[in-house]
């Protein structure tokens, strides 16, 4: 489950888009895009348990050895129009 950028993050949130050092990053849980330019590794990470973890599909659970030196806010995700059920028996217009 990834968690909605803190109260105080949410700033940083609508600025998005620019590298920061990883030092300033939130270390509360919020989830981020994480790079390690060194290496050639980045992804969506959150500080837990003491280290950076990816999150991946199905959650947290990529393990450690990730150490990004460079971050930035996630975009915001697109608003999502849900489509109406059809009620049965009725097919929808082409």
């Amino acid at each position: 489950m990834t968690l909605p950028p803190s109260p105080l993050m949410q700033s940083e949130y609508d600025k998005g888009g620019e590298w920061r050092d990883i030092s300033s990053a939130p270390r509360d849980g919020t989830a981020i895009w994480g790079c390690d330019p060194e290496h050639a590794y980045e992804g969506k990470v959150v500080f837990a348990n003491h280290e950076w973890e990816f999150i991946n599909f199905s959650g947290f659970g990529t393990g450690t050895g990730f150490y990004p030196t460079i971050w930035q806010p996630l975009p915001k995700l697109p608003a999502i129009r849900r489509v109406p059920e059809q009620p049965e028996g009725q097919e929808k217009s082409k």
